[in-house]
């Protein structure tokens, strides 16, 4: 017994032996916090702007037009035009101011031509037809209304008789535009004209016409306009043309191109006339809105 408690003695004379020999306690460090992950921000929703806002956004005051299409958008302007018919049979250039109001959905025009010619004898000069207009916008389309008034003996014409031979009528017009880059056009019109009665117009002739045009903005200043129109009762049928416009400042625009009168090329037209390539007509104008 005494020998089991001397042994038993010696066994615990260092009971933390074990743990020396394999060095001090030592605090575990607490493992780090991951950093915090920045979610990415929400993109910026566009708020709508007021009703007020948009009423009041200014509009352009120059209205995409083409050849033979008025324009009927919202704006004030004066346009000069230049007309020239051009080629072994070309005698004729016209001049036409042209001024034109908006109020809301309506706009009115009100045009006068002026022309000299070769006449038998000689260079002859004119008065055309005072030509007013107008348009009340509905949607994409726009109804209105021309009227022709003679105010000088004139016997000649550029693209359309009744812009400058010598006659009076009225015109029920409608135009159709869709905009985009490629802006689409499209007027039907029909009318009663009253004229001297000098060959090859008539005393009286009704007229039937359409036109479909397409504009391509190029990009903010410059734009391309291609046309097509046919009609009758008309000295020249079928026509076809091109512009191209240039916008070098705000509210200035200059516009030029040539139209090719087909259907008399090929003696499709009223006037006994041979086939053949002949004239074609030159147009310059300029638009200053306001």
């Amino acid at each position: 017994m005494i020998a089991w408690l001397a042994l038993t003695a010696a066994a615990d004379d260092n009971p933390w032996s074990d743990v020396l020999e394999e060095g001090p306690l030592v605090p575990e460090e607490p493992a780090p916090e991951p950093e915090p992950v920045e979610e990415p921000e929400p993109p910026p929703t566009e708020e709508p702007r007021p009703l007020a806002d948009l009423e009041n956004e200014p509009t352009p005051a120059i209205p995409l037009e083409t050849i033979r299409i008025e324009p009927t958008g919202p704006g004030a302007g004066l346009t000069l035009v230049t007309a020239s018919v051009v080629g072994g049979d070309g005698a004729t250039t016209a001049f036409t101011a042209r001024s034109r109001v908006s109020f809301d959905d309506v706009s009115f025009s009100l045009a006068i031509p002026f022309a000299t010619w070769r006449a038998a004898e000689g260079r002859d000069a004119g008065l055309g037809n005072l030509n007013a207009t107008l348009f009340v916008r509905n949607g994409d389309i726009a109804w209105g209304a021309a009227l022709q008034v003679p105010l000088g003996q004139t016997t000649t014409w550029v693209n359309e008789a009744e812009e400058l031979w010598t006659s009076g009528g009225l015109d029920v017009i409608a135009i159709w535009q869709r905009p985009g880059t490629v802006t689409l056009l499209a007027r039907g019109a029909a009318g009663l004209h009253f004229t001297p009665g000098y060959e090859p117009v008539p005393a009286t002739y009704f007229k039937v016409s359409g036109t479909f045009a397409a504009d391509l903005a190029v990009n903010d200043e410059l734009g391309l306009t291609g046309e097509a129109s046919l009609g009758w009762w008309d000295v020249s049928p079928f026509d076809v043309g091109g512009l191209v416009r240039y916008d070098p400042i705000d509210d200035l625009r200059i516009r030029g191109g040539l139209v090719f009168p087909l259907a008399s090329w090929v003696g499709l037209q009223p006037a006994p006339v041979p086939a053949g390539l002949r004239e074609a007509t030159l147009r310059v104008d300029v638009t200053a809105g306001f």
